[in-house]
């Protein structure tokens, strides 16, 4: 559960991470509390998302939100050039 500010920066956070899905893998969506003791508070859930590009704008922006990024790769060596890093599929 990640406190933020107010509720002007939960939107903030929400639409980042929904404008991530567009160029990254969201593993798990987090979002605004609704319900409960904490849906009149500023608090979002958790995100953790898996990113391709370290140049993709949720990378490079600083979230101030409840969000983990990760890269993940599979790298392989080749007699001919060593380790190299496939493309994506």
């Amino acid at each position: 559960m990640g406190p933020l500010i107010d509720s002007a920066a939960v939107a903030r956070v929400d639409r980042i991470v929904e404008d991530s899905a567009s160029y990254a893998r969201v593993i798990v969506q987090g979002g605004p509390i609704t319900d409960g003791p904490l849906a009149s508070g500023a608090f979002y859930r958790p995100s953790l998302i898996e990113v391709e590009d370290l140049d993709a704008p949720i990378i490079q922006q600083e979230i101030f939100g409840p969000v983990a990024t990760f890269e993940s790769s599979t790298v392989k060596k080749t007699p001919s050039t060593g380790l190299t890093r496939p493309s994506s599929a």
